[in-house]
């Protein structure tokens, strides 16, 4: 079997949140959201 490689890419919203009135907190938490996404994309791929 040949190897390949992919690229994912995640969209992270369609602009409801404000990024001047994103909280550090908030943040870390949607960018964590999208990590997690990617980890599992990136596992369902293998």
């Amino acid at each position: 079997m040949s190897k390949f490689h992919v690229a994912l890419v995640v969209h992270g919203g369609a602009g409801t949140i404000e990024r001047s009135k994103m909280t550090p907190e908030r943040e870390r938490e949607y960018r964590s959201g999208i990590e997690n996404a990617l980890r599992a994309g990136s596992t369902i791929l293998r």
